[in-house]
Parts: C-alpha cells; sequence; structure tokens
C-alpha cells in the first residue's frame, strides 16, 4: 500500500511522462520487466515465483 501511494504522489508531483522516463530507463529493461512480472504474479496470487526472483 505504501509503495503505490508513493507512486501516485511521486505522479503528481512531477507528471506521469517524468515518473515513467525516471523508473524506466533503458539499461534497466531486465529490472524493469522482471519487477513488473513480479508484481503481477504476486497480485494474482501465483506462489513459487519469489523462489526463482530472489
Amino acid at each position: 500500500m505504501g509503495n503505490i501511494l508513493f507512486l501516485s504522489g511521486l505522479m503528481l508531483t512531477i507528471g506521469l511522462k517524468s515518473t515513467l522516463h525516471f523508473f524506466a530507463k533503458p539499461k534497466n529493461y531486465k529490472v524493469d520487466i522482471m519487477n513488473i512480472l513480479h508484481f503481477l504474479f504476486c497480485l494474482f496470487g501465483l506462489k513459487g515465483f519469489e523462489a526463482v526472483y530472489m
């Protein structure tokens, strides 16, 4: 819950485009993909991915 509030506050402060530019740097695309997958797997309750991710 705290992460969602942090991101929404950041978006309201500096804007959506600047927030996406800050977090989605081209050299970190592999990490971004893994973080998105991890978030989706946790959101939908798929277990076992945490061991692969860590």
